[in-house]
């Protein structure tokens, strides 16, 4: 059994002991080509051991923020890799050599499909698990950061498990999606992306349920010459992704693996820290002053008449110099507060936006059986994903068990099957800016005060004595006023508006392979993906807009079946001349539910979510579609003395969105690829090549 805890062990002590002197530095530099040094654009410029990262522009310049210690790997396809130590240097300039080997790599395409990637006349590109970047146990999208050339990746909000969107070549679309299509050991993926209709929370996409540590390669299909044997759905790039297997394992083979993580918010926009809460109308640079007269509270308060305060009811920050001066501040006025009945300095706190996140950290433990021999080989694994996000409250937890095999049961006869079941559980906040005062990050990025101290906001969100939440917005406590007048309590927002999911799913397939003649094999498959999404979100009593107490329920059912017949020949027909043929044909079918109530008028009791607890009768809503698609496409290879390829392939579709009388719509592709350096004899040139493809993609529209 293969264990690392201790090594994880290790790594976390020096994690530790290093995070208190490391430091950031910026790295520039040029990278170009040993041979003739021409700069060399795309190239990947990644931190060892990191998903940070970044690729050379077209000149082949770069710049890389690093911190101490650390070591740049510089990538490209085609060229040997280089890592080499920062140390002290700010400019790093690298001469990459070329590799022939690398040049020469055999990738899956489409359908499944192993060639050599000279041969091809599209851009494909393969990644293999041990050349992916830290694995992201949370998102497989993540683990190839910096990995794929002409590929653009974006985390999502910072949130646990939140969505990452992949772009392949750009913007292909203003309306509707430009993510890529996920095939799972050829098995459609649904990436659906439930935060597209959610304002304010992030439920991740559908493409994060594929596990990081199941992955054996990924292959990206670039443009649609590569990909239009998967239609209209292809038309964005397609992300093919092989699982492991028990093949080639000897014997009973166990392994386990377990990582650990820490995320931290990392880049924070620049405040400035001279002037404090206020504006020019409130008097300019001059304080306000307490009006005890005004302000209705006990005698003990008379003693601070006149007294300096802040300016609790706005949320800019072009007020008095935060000079020092022994002003009242909001908790002064709340009982509970150990700052009760006192003034404090009126100081800037230029860390108080930083201190509202916390360290997240992710742990994920694996395990995996695998076994295998000449007849039938399978593995078996489990995947636990613990969670802890940046922000207060937040969780995420993950549970996958997978299963792969397959089994000789005649010469001529093959059965396979691989099974993937998915448990998640996840609490949320919102993100990014909504104007109700429910999301922190945004809200307190816009509207606050610069001499906020965030961990006083982080100790008192509630008094008792004043019966109800307090923080930095009173509406003005130079009269007296002690409720909120714009923004909650960042703490009391984690506390009480957040999003409970809980999701289940399936996908895998099963089917068989017959040799009916030496070349011709015949594939059958049936292939399924099904998930169930549930969401309930909720505001909680005392919000600083009554109106907005809250709580919802909605579920989301959907699943997509595939049926597949696929015809492969191979063939040499002579010396010269070799074809590969592809005949096939799919149905898929797909079905989606969905439905929602929600609380309407507030609640009748205080705190108790539940939909029975509304005021009014409970709003409601409900969906359902769904389409079927019959496919027909083939495709043809053919070769010249490993020299010279030509490929066609096309796809027809008839869809039940169209009428039927227009339903039917067909795309074409053709590319060719010459390898010309085959023709020199020159040791300076390991390989040259020329290449074209043409494609047209059709599509229809969504059910209605």
């Amino acid at each position: 059994m293969k264990t690392t805890l201790q090594f994880y062990v290790l790594s976390l002590l020096l994690l530790i002991g290093g995070l208190a002197v490391a430091q950031d530095r910026t790295v520039t530099g040029t990278v170009t080509e040993a041979e003739d040094g021409l700069p060399i654009p795309g190239v990947n410029v990644v931190v060892l051991g990191t998903t940070t990262g970044t690729a050379t522009d077209l000149d082949g310049n770069y710049k890389l923020i690093v911190p101490e210690g650390a070591s740049i790997v510089f990538s490209f396809i085609g060229y040997a890799t280089q890592t080499i130590e920062v140390g002290s240097q700010s400019v790093i300039n690298v001469a990459l050599e070329s590799d022939a080997q690398a040049l020469e790599e055999v990738v899956v395409t489409a359908l499944g499909i192993e060639r050599s990637e000279a041969s091809l006349g599209y851009a494909v590109q393969e990644v293999n698990a041990d050349d992916m970047a830290v694995k992201d146990p949370t998102s497989i999208t993540n683990s190839i950061q910096g990995r794929v050339a002409g590929v653009q990746i974006k985390s999502g909000s910072g949130t646990v498990g939140g969505s990452s969107s992949i772009l392949i070549r750009g913007v292909s679309s203003l309306e509707q999606s430009n993510q890529p299509l996920y095939i799972v050991d050829g098995t459609p993926i649904n990436n659906f992306d439930v935060s597209n209709n959610t304002v304010g929370y992030d439920y991740g996409n559908g493409a994060q349920d594929i596990n990081p540590d199941d992955v054996e390669s990924l292959s990206v299909l670039k443009g649609a010459a590569a990909t239009t044997l998967y239609g209209s759905r292809g038309a964005n790039g397609v992300i093919l992704i092989t699982t492991k297997s028990g093949k080639g394992k000897e014997g009973l083979g166990v392994e386990f693996s377990s990582t650990t993580t820490f995320d931290n918010a990392y880049i924070f926009p620049e405040f400035q820290n001279e002037y404090g809460a206020g504006r020019p109308s409130d008097g300019g640079l001059d304080f306000q002053t307490f009006d005890f007269a005004a302000s209705g509270l006990n005698i003990g308060w008379i003693i601070f008449d006149e007294t300096p305060v802040v300016v609790s009811g706005r949320d800019e920050s072009w007020g008095p110099k935060m000079d020092g001066t022994e002003v009242l501040h909001w908790d002064s006025f709340v009982p509970e507060s150990d700052n009760y009945l006192q003034t404090r300095p009126y100081s800037p706190q230029p860390d108080n936006y930083k201190k509202l996140f916390d360290t997240g950290i992710t742990i994920s433990n694996s395990v995996s059986a695998t076994k295998g021999d000449e007849e039938s080989s399978f593995r078996l694994s489990y995947t636990n994903v613990s969670q802890k996000g940046i922000v207060l409250g937040t969780e995420l937890k993950k549970n996958i068990i997978s299963f792969k095999g397959s089994n000789k049961i005649h010469d001529r006869v093959k059965v396979f099957a691989s099974v993937n079941y998915i448990k998640q559980n996840s609490r949320r906040s919102k993100f990014g800016y909504t104007e109700d005062g429910t999301s922190v990050p945004g809200g307190m990025r816009i509207w606050t005060q610069r001499n906020i101290d965030t961990d006083r906001l982080r100790e008192l969100t509630y008094s008792n004595a004043l019966g109800r939440q307090v923080g930095w917005n009173l509406r003005d406590i130079s009269d007296g006023r002690l409720y909120l007048r714009w923004s909650n309590n960042p703490f009391w927002t984690f506390d009480n508006v957040y999003a409970l999911d809980s999701k289940n799913r399936v996908y895998g397939n099963f089917g068989f392979s017959l040799e009916i003649i030496e070349g011709l094999t015949f594939t059958s498959t049936a292939r399924t993906d099904f998930y169930n999404l549930n969401i309930n979100n909720r505001i909680g009593t005392g919000n600083v807009y009554p109106g907005q107490v809250y709580y919802s329920e909605s579920t989301r059912n959907a699943y997509e079946n595939n049926y597949e017949g696929i015809f492969n020949y191979t063939k040499q027909l002579n010396e010269n001349i070799s074809l590969t043929a592809i005949l096939g044909g799919n149905i898929r079918y797909s079905q989606y539910k969905s439905s929602w109530i929600g609380t309407v008028g507030g609640f009748e009791i205080d705190d108790f979510y539940h939909i029975d607890n509304s005021v009014e009768p409970p709003g409601t809503s409900s969906y359902f579609s769904e389409k079927q698609t019959n496919s027909l496409f083939a495709s043809a290879s053919l070769g010249y003395k490993d020299m010279l390829y030509l490929d066609l392939s096309g796809r027809n579709d008839w869809s039940s969105t169209l009428p039927v009388e227009s339903n039917s719509y067909f795309y074409p592709a053709v590319s060719a690829s010459f390898l010309f350096s085959e023709l020199i004899d020159q040791p300076v040139l390991s390989m040259g090549k020329i290449r074209a493809g043409y494609a047209i993609v059709g599509n229809d529209t969504g059910p209605y």
